[in-house]
């Protein structure tokens, strides 16, 4: 299962430090936090128990932030 938002503006690092506290909330491990990458996005990859990923990639296009979430075949309901 993979998900994709658009952002009306939006900062792409403040979007990630949310996504990055709120995961860590639901108690994925921050495998790494990269960025701001050459298009000034941003992507952080987390662990949850077990064998589940998931990254997150925050990227601006225009006026819109775009957030893609992608999960790991190994979560639940993935």
């Amino acid at each position: 299962m993979s998900a994709r938002y658009a952002v009306d503006g939006g900062n792409a690092r403040e979007i990630a430090s949310w996504y990055q506290r709120t995961l860590e909330t639901a108690a994925f491990s921050t495998e790494s936090l990269s960025g701001p990458l050459e298009d000034r996005s941003y992507v952080l990859d987390s662990v949850g128990n077990g064998t589940c990923r998931l990254q997150v990639a925050i990227g601006p296009l225009g006026g819109v932030t775009f957030v893609t979430i992608r999960y790991g075949a190994a979560c639940p309901n993935a």
